[in-house]
C-alpha cells in the first residue's frame, strides 16, 4: 500500500521537475535574446558613432576650406589626420575634381583626375557626407570606405576611413569576452569587421546566413549551426549605412550557467525526492513536497519575467541549498541585465549630449558606475596628444572621500611607468591590495597610498594599438576585488567615454572653425549676405553690408530684396540668374546700383553664388563691394590728372612766356627810356610831342601784354601787399560798370571779410578779364552777380588743386550769358584758346587769370551750362595782416647828386639808363656784368646806390648781390628785372636788397624809387 502511494506521488513530482526545467530554459532563452540584441545595438551605436565622428571631422574640414588660406589649410589637414588616426588618407579636390592637397603627401597623386571615382558623382548629388561601399585599400590592405563631402565653393574633401580600427572599438565594447563573437557586414554580405581579421582581408561573404539577411531588414534572433557549433545570434540593422551587426554566442556558453546552476539543483532535488520517498514516512514526504511546490511556483514567476523574485529558504540542508542556488542564479542574471541597461543608458545619454554639457554627463556616468560596483572613487585619465603628460579629466568621489582631480593635471607620463607599460599592452590593472603590491614603481605606489587607495582596477583605452588613457575604480574604505565583472564594465565605459570625448573635440574644432568663419565674414572688407530662395527671405548679413545700406541687422533680415534694387535693375538681375546649374552656380561680377535706407543710391560690385539641391537653387550668397569711394577716387584721379596736365602745360608755356616777356620788356625799356628822355628835351620840335606820347601809349600796351605773359609764368606777382578784397573787387566792378551800361552788376560783400595778400594790379587784371568775358557772353545785355565770403576748405576740397587746406576768401562772379559746352570748358584756361574772332582776342585773358591766381596760392574754377550762364569762383588764401596804404603817386621828377653804379648786360639798357640817371643829376658808373660790378664797388669808394639787373650771364644778380653784401653789409641795391618780383627776385629782397623796379620803367618811376631808397 505504501509503495503504491509513493509511486502516485513520484509521477507528479517528476512532471513538476520537468516543467520547472523547461520554464527556466525558456526564461533563460528570453533573457539571452534580450542580451544579444542589446549587445548588437550597442555595437551598432559604436559603429554609427565611429562613422559619425569621421563625418563630423570631414564637415569641419569642409568649413575650413571655405575660410582658410592655402598654408593654413595644409596645416589644418595635417593636424586633422594626426588627431583622427582612423583616416588612412585625407585629401581635397579642386573645382575640376583633381587632387589638390593630401596628407600623408604622395606627389604622384597630386593633380590626378578623380571625377570617375564612384564616390565623386554621388557626393556632388547629395548635401550630406556620402559613404561609399567598402573595399580593400591597395595602399593599406585594410577594409576601407570613402567619405566624401562637397562644399559650397565647388571643392570636395575626401577621407579614406580605415575600418580595421572599427574592430578594436568592437573588441573594447564587448570587453574582451571570448564567448561572444561580433561581426559587421554590408548588404552584399562582405565582412567589414570580424575578430578573425583574415576573413575580412579575404572579403569573406556571410550573405548566405539567414541571420544576416533578416538583420539587414529588422532586429532578429536565431539559433543556428555555425562552423564552431550551435550558436545563439542576434542581428541589428544600421539603416544609415545599410550594414548589419551580428552578435553570436555558443549555446554551450549561453546555457552554461543554466546547466551549472539549475541542472545540479534539479538533479539533486530529484534524487533527494527518491531518497525521501524510500526513506521517509508519508508525513515526512508531505513536509518535502510543499517546499518543492513553492520552489516550482517561484520558477514559474521567474519564467514570467519577474527577475526580482526570490525563493524562500526552507529548513533542511538540501532544500535550502536548492533555494539558495535559485536566488544566486537570479541575482547574477539581474546584475548582468542591470549592467547592460546602465551601459546602454549611458551610451544613449552621451550620444545625445552636446559638447558643452558632456563633462557633467561623464561625471554623472562615473557616479552611476562607481555606485553600481560599490567603489569609493571612479575616474577617467587621458594622455595628451604628444604622449608626454596625462591628466585626471573626470572624477566622482563618494561622500566623505577626498577628490584629487584638481591636483592630478598634466602629470609626466614617466610618473606611471608600470601602469602605462601594462595598459599599452592591453592588460587590465587589477590590484586587490595596494599596500602589498610590489610590481609597480615606488613612485606609483607612493601616489596611490597618498590618495588613500587600498584596492584599484583600471581598464586601458586603446585606439589602433595606441594607449589614449584609462578608466578605473578605487576602494578607499576597505579592500575590494573587482577582477570579475569590474573589468568588463570598465572596458565598455572607457570606450564610450573616449568616443564621447572625441566627439567633443570634433565639435569644439568645428565650433572654432565656425567662429573663425563668422569672424571672417563679420570683418571681411566687403558686405556679405545670404538669401533663402525657397522662403524668400534673408538669413544672414554682416556688419559691413549693414553699414553700406544703413539698416540694422534685424531690419536687413526683414527686407524684401526688391527694396535694395531699383526697378530698372531688378528685372535684369532676375534674368541674369536664369540658366544657372549646379555645375555653373556663380554669376559673373557685375556693377549694380543699390538703394540704402535713406534712399541713397550707390554703385556696388556684386558677386553671387547659388547653392543647389538637386537642380533647384535654394540659397544665394552675395558679396558686395561699395564702389562709391572707388568711383570718387577714380573721378578725383581723372580731375587731378587733367589739372596736373594743365598745370604742366601752363608751366611749360609760362617758362616760355617769361623768357619772351623778359626780352620784350628789355626792348620796351629802351623805347620807354628814350621816349622819356625825348619828352624832357626842351629843344625838341613841339609837333613831336604827339608822336612821343603815342609811342609811350604803345609801350604801355606792350607792358600790358607782357603782364599777361608773365601771368602765365611761375612767380608772376609784382607788388604783393595785404589787401581788403571787398574794396578791391568793388573798385574793379565799379570801373567795369561805368563802361558797360548794358550790363547790370549786383554786388554782395560779406562784412568782416578776411584780408588777402596779393598783387592788386594783377587781381584787377583777373577780375576785369572775367568781367569782359561775361560781357561778351551777353551781347544783348544781362546780369552779373558778384559776391565775397569767408570760407574754410578741407583736405578733400583742395587736394586736386595742390594747395593747402585752411582759411580762404571766396569771390564768386556769375553771369546770365550763353554759357559754355563741355568742350569749351576743358580748354577755357588754355593759352591762346579763344572763341572770339581773331581780331577781338588773343586767348591770353583767362589763361593769365589762371596763372595769376595759381601764383597767389589760390584756386580758380568755372561751372557752366549752355543757355544757363557761367559762374567763376576764386579762392585766395586769407592772412592776418593789416591793409597797407597805397603811396601817393607823384608825377614830378626827383633828382639827386649821388653816385650810382648801373649794372646791366644789355648795351641798349645800359645806355638809356645812364642817360636817364644823368638827366636826374646823378653821377653814373656803368658796367655790363656782375664781375665788373663787384670789382668796381671794391675799388671805388663813395658809391651810394647800385641799380642791379637780375638776369645776367656768368654772374647773375643773386650772386652779384651776395658778393656786394660781403664787401659792404650796408650796401644799397635797387633790383631791376624784366621778370616779376616773385621767385629769385623775392629771395634777393629777403636777403636785404633795398628795392625792386620792373622793366620797362619811366624816368618818373626811376626817380621815385631811387629817392625812396636814398632818403
Amino acid at each position: 500500500m505504501l509503495n503504491q502511494l509513493l509511486l502516485l506521488l513520484f509521477l507528479p513530482t517528476l512532471i513538476l521537475v520537468a516543467v520547472t526545467f523547461v520554464s527556466i530554459v525558456l526564461v533563460w532563452q528570453g533573457t539571452l535574446a534580450r542580451q544579444q540584441v542589446k549587445l548588437s545595438r550597442s555595437i551598432a551605436n559604436t559603429v554609427v558613432t565611429y562613422t559619425d565622428s569621421a563625418k563630423r571631422v570631414l564637415d569641419a574640414l569642409g568649413q575650413t576650406i571655405e575660410t582658410a588660406d592655402r598654408p593654413h589649410l595644409k596645416q589644418f589637414l595635417t593636424d586633422t589626420h594626426s588627431a583622427y588616426s582612423y583616416f588612412d588618407t585625407l585629401y581635397i579636390l579642386d573645382l575640376d575634381g583633381r587632387l589638390d592637397l593630401m596628407t600623408p603627401l604622395d606627389h604622384q597623386y597630386i593633380g590626378l583626375d578623380l571625377t570617375r571615382q564612384p564616390y565623386y558623382a554621388k557626393a556632388r548629388e547629395q548635401k550630406s557626407t556620402f559613404v561609399s561601399a567598402p573595399f580593400i585599400s591597395m595602399r593599406s590592405g585594410k577594409p576601407t570606405v570613402y567619405l566624401a563631402k562637397s562644399v559650397e565653393s565647388g571643392q570636395m574633401v575626401v577621407g579614406e576611413l580605415n575600418l580595421s580600427t572599427l574592430q578594436a572599438n568592437i573588441n573594447a565594447a564587448i570587453g574582451g569576452d571570448r564567448e561572444n563573437l561580433v561581426f559587421v557586414a554590408d548588404r552584399a554580405g562582405t565582412l567589414l569587421a570580424h575578430s578573425n581579421s583574415q576573413l575580412v582581408v579575404e572579403q569573406h561573404s556571410v550573405g548566405h546566413m539567414e541571420i544576416v539577411r533578416q538583420g539587414l531588414e529588422t532586429e532578429s534572433t536565431k539559433i543556428y549551426r555555425a562552423s564552431t557549433g550551435w550558436v545563439f545570434g542576434a542581428g541589428v540593422p544600421i539603416e544609415s549605412l545599410d550594414w548589419v551587426v551580428v552578435s553570436q554566442q555558443s549555446l554551450k556558453s549561453a546555457l552554461g550557467p543554466l546547466v551549472r546552476v539549475v541542472a545540479p539543483a534539479l538533479s539533486l532535488s530529484f534524487f533527494l525526492w527518491l531518497w525521501v520517498l524510500w526513506t521517509l514516512r508519508l508525513q515526512q514526504i508531505k513536509r518535502v513536497v510543499a517546499p518543492v511546490g513553492r520552489l516550482a511556483e517561484t520558477a514559474q514567476r521567474i519564467a514570467a519575467g519577474n527577475l526580482d523574485e526570490q525563493a524562500r529558504l526552507e529548513e533542511g540542508k538540501e532544500i535550502g541549498e536548492l533555494a539558495a542556488s535559485f536566488n544566486h542564479m537570479t541575482q547574477q542574471l539581474r546584475n548582468h541585465i542591470n549592467a547592460e541597461n546602465m551601459i546602454a543608458d549611458i551610451s544613449r545619454r552621451l550620444m545625445g549630449t552636446d559638447s558643452d554639457s558632456l563633462d557633467d554627463e561623464i561625471n554623472r556616468s562615473l557616479r552611476e558606475i562607481g555606485r553600481f560596483v560599490s567603489a569609493d572613487r571612479s575616474y577617467l585619465f587621458l594622455i595628451s596628444k604628444d604622449g608626454r603628460t596625462v591628466s585626471n579629466t573626470h572624477e566622482w568621489c563618494d561622500d566623505g572621500i577626498e577628490p584629487f582631480v584638481e591636483t592630478l593635471q598634466n602629470l609626466p607620463t614617466e610618473n606611471y611607468p608600470w601602469l602605462i607599460k601594462n595598459a599599452a599592452q592591453g592588460n587590465d590593472i587589477v590590484i586587490p591590495n595596494v599596500a602589498a603590491f610590489e610590481q609597480a614603481s615606488a613612485g606609483e605606489k607612493a601616489d596611490w597610498i597618498k590618495q588613500g587607495i587600498q584596492s584599484l582596477i583600471c581598464a586601458p583605452i586603446l585606439t589602433r594599438g595606441s594607449l589614449k588613457g584609462w578608466v578605473g575604480f578605487d576602494a578607499v574604505r576597505q579592500q575590494r576585488d573587482w577582477s570579475g565583472k569590474g573589468a568588463k564594465l570598465l572596458h565598455l565605459a572607457g570606450e564610450i567615454f573616449y568616443i564621447a570625448m572625441q566627439r567633443k573635440w570634433s565639435q569644439t574644432a568645428l565650433k572654432a572653425s565656425e567662429a573663425r568663419y563668422r569672424q571672417l565674414v563679420q570683418h571681411a572688407p566687403a558686405g556679405i549676405c545670404e538669401f533663402d530662395l525657397q522662403h524668400k527671405r534673408f538669413i544672414g548679413v554682416n556688419d559691413v553690408m549693414c553699414s553700406y545700406t544703413g539698416y540694422s541687422q534685424a531690419e536687413f533680415l526683414a527686407l524684401n530684396p526688391q527694396t535694395l534694387l531699383p526697378e530698372s535693375h531688378l528685372s535684369r538681375w532676375v534674368q541674369r540668374h536664369k540658366g544657372l546649374t549646379p555645375d555653373n552656380p556663380t554669376l559673373p561680377p557685375e556693377e549694380q546700383r543699390i538703394m540704402g535706407k535713406d534712399g541713397r543710391l550707390f554703385w556696388a560690385l556684386i558677386n553671387c553664388r547659388f547653392v543647389f539641391e538637386d537642380d533647384t537653387p535654394v540659397r544665394l550668397t552675395a558679396v558686395v563691394h561699395d564702389l562709391t569711394a572707388l568711383r570718387q577716387a577714380e573721378s578725383e584721379k581723372k580731375q587731378l590728372e587733367a589739372k596736373l596736365a594743365q598745370v604742366q602745360k601752363l608751366e611749360s608755356l609760362g617758362t616760355l612766356a617769361g623768357g619772351i616777356a623778359h626780352d620784350f620788356n628789355n626792348l620796351l625799356m629802351g623805347i620807354q627810356g628814350n621816349t622819356s628822355l625825348m619828352l624832357l628835351d626842351e629843344n625838341r620840335k613841339h609837333n613831336d610831342n604827339e608822336r612821343l606820347n603815342g609811342i609811350e601809349a604803345l609801350v604801355q600796351r606792350g607792358v600790358e601784354l607782357t603782364r599777361q605773359l608773365l601771368g602765365l609764368a611761375r612767380g608772376g606777382k609784382y607788388e604783393v601787399k595785404p589787401t581788403d578784397p571787398n574794396h578791391l573787387v568793388n573798385e574793379s566792378a565799379t570801373m567795369f560798370g561805368r563802361t558797360k551800361k548794358e550790363v547790370r552788376v549786383h554786388q554782395k560783400y560779406q562784412a568782416g571779410i578776411w584780408r588777402i595778400e596779393c598783387d592788386r594790379g594783377q587781381i584787377h587784371q583777373v577780375l576785369l578779364n572775367i568781367f569782359v568775358n561775361a560781357w561778351q557772353a551777353m551781347p544783348a545785355g544781362g546780369e552779373i552777380y558778384i559776391s565775397t565770403a569767408n570760407t574754410t576748405l578741407d583736405e578733400a576740397t583742395v587736394k586736386p588743386h595742390g594747395v593747402p587746406p585752411g582759411r580762404y576768401v571766396k569771390i564768386t562772379i556769375a553771369d546770365s550769358g550763353t554759357g559754355m559746352n563741355p568742350g569749351t570748358m576743358k580748354k577755357i584756361f588754355d593759352p591762346f584758346f579763344t572763341t572770339k574772332e581773331r581780331q577781338r582776342g588773343t586767348g591770353l585773358g583767362l589763361a593769365s587769370a589762371y596763372g595769376i591766381i595759381k601764383n597767389h596760392g589760390g584756386i580758380i574754377d568755372v561751372a557752366s551750362q549752355l543757355g544757363e550762364g557761367s559762374t567763376f569762383t576764386i579762392y585766395l588764401p586769407a592772412v592776418d595782416k593789416h591793409v597797407a596804404e597805397d603811396p601817393v603817386a607823384k608825377s614830378r621828377l626827383r633828382g639827386g647828386s649821388e653816385t650810382i653804379l648801373l649794372v646791366d648786360d644789355e648795351t641798349m639798357i645800359l645806355d638809356v639808363g645812364r642817360d636817364m640817371l644823368e638827366t636826374l643829376g646823378y653821377r653814373v658808373l656803368a658796367v655790363q656784368s656782375g664781375g665788373e660790378a663787384v670789382d668796381t664797388y671794391r675799388q671805388k669808394t663813395g658809391i651810394d646806390l647800385v641799380v642791379l639787373d637780375m638776369i645776367m650771364p656768368d654772374m647773375g644778380g643773386a650772386e652779384t648781390f651776395a658778393q656786394l653784401k660781403h664787401i659792404d653789409p650796408d650796401v644799397r641795391v635797387l633790383l631791376s628785372s624784366g621778370y616779376s618780383i616773385d621767385g629769385q627776385a623775392n629771395e634777393i629782397l629777403n636777403q636785404g636788397c633795398s628795392g625792386f623796379i620792373q622793366k620797362p620803367f619811366s624816368i618818373q618811376e626811376l626817380s621815385r624809387k631811387i629817392r625812396d631808397i636814398l632818403n
